[in-house]
């Protein structure tokens, strides 16, 4: 290529760069909206051809280069078309959207009778302050009937073995005052306990009434464990496990009886415990084995002191022994093929 026609076409290149960065700088917002969605451009007459610099010849004239170009005053001007915005969906009529069932209204109230039965208890929680372990704790709740008819206690229970209440006989008249027993027995429990007491009326605004009694349940001494477990004993094996007891006061006492509800269970006389239990603690071994035939073991210790409350210690003693396996029969083989010579 000649140097003319090089210069020429770096001409050319020149001129449509600075064409797309002019375009770009003026048109480049309308193309591309502010919410970032792609709009039409606005339709505008085409530019005109860029006019020759720094010295470029001119491209070499058409066959349409000979007529007069127009006067731009006698061009009609092009039409402009608006900038298309970001689209907008409109929402639907309300008749349009698909209808929701409303939802279902709450069942309408009974009214209550004037002349209904009110139970009305002067308190529904009792804390009886502390108690120990096997006894009993009792207290008689007091209702009145502030209704207009007599009112009947139809049940009472309780959410624990270990709570009983008693209802009242017969009913109880506009006025009148009654009372229900609650006893609670304390058994092997310790520590902060709570328990609730469900009673059942004729009353319609009041049907149950949940009473509570609540206290703590303490301990004179602390047995360790409060049961044994031996597990799986091989038959004619021998296995030993020991109970601690120690007070939980540091108040000395005494251990006068220890006897054992299953002759399986060998007990041991009590000792001293020693280091690192408190002082007055005393050990207990209970031997199990050897046994030669396969059993369950069960049964418990007890343990009778000299103390105020608890009297009785009782624990838990629980294992099984084993069969012995069978004797398996040793098989001599046959000497196969001949039989050696001398």
């Amino acid at each position: 290529m000649s140097r003319r026609g090089r210069q020429v076409s770096w001409g050319v290149v020149v001129c449509a760069s600075v064409f797309i960065a002019g375009y770009l700088v003026k048109y480049g917002p309308v193309a591309y909206g502010t919410s970032g969605e792609r709009v039409a451009p606005a339709v505008t007459a085409p530019p005109a051809p860029p006019t020759p610099e720094r010295g470029y010849p001119p491209p070499s004239p058409g066959p349409a280069a000979s007529e007069p170009a127009p006067t731009p005053s006698a061009q009609p001007a092009a039409p402009t078309q608006p900038i298309a915005g970001p689209i907008v969906i409109a929402p639907k009529p309300a008749s349009a959207q698909p209808s929701r069932e409303p939802s279902p209204e709450p069942p309408p109230t009974r009214p209550i009778p004037e002349n209904a039965p009110r139970i009305k208890f002067a308190q529904t929680e009792f804390d009886f302050g502390s108690t120990f372990q096997d006894e009993k704790v009792t207290h008689e709740y007091v209702f009145e009937n502030a209704g207009k008819s007599p009112l009947k206690i139809e049940n009472v229970n309780t959410n624990c073995g270990c709570t009983a209440g008693k209802p009242p006989t017969g009913e109880i008249a506009p006025g009148e005052k009654s009372r229900i027993s609650v006893t609670f027995a304390s058994g092997r429990m310790r520590d902060r306990v709570t328990k609730h007491i469900y009673v059942t009326t004729n009353d319609p605004a009041n049907p149950r009434t949940t009473l509570t009694i609540t206290g703590t349940v303490k301990v004179e001494v602390d047995v360790v464990p409060t049961g044994i477990y031996f597990g799986i004993l091989r038959a004619g094996q021998t296995v030993e496990r020991s109970v601690v007891i120690k007070p939980v006061e540091a108040r000395p006492f005494k251990i006068l009886e220890v006897k054992s509800s299953d002759p399986a269970i060998h007990v041991s006389q009590p000792v001293a415990a020693g280091k690192p239990e408190p002082e007055g603690s005393y050990r207990i071994t209970m031997t199990i084995g050897p046994l030669a035939e396969a059993k369950r073991i069960s049964g418990n210790v007890t343990l009778r002191t000299d103390l105020a409350h608890q009297k009785e210690i009782v624990v838990t003693v629980y294992g099984r022994v084993a069969a012995a396996p069978a004797a398996a029969e040793v098989q001599q083989e046959a000497p196969s093929g001949p039989p050696a010579k001398p």
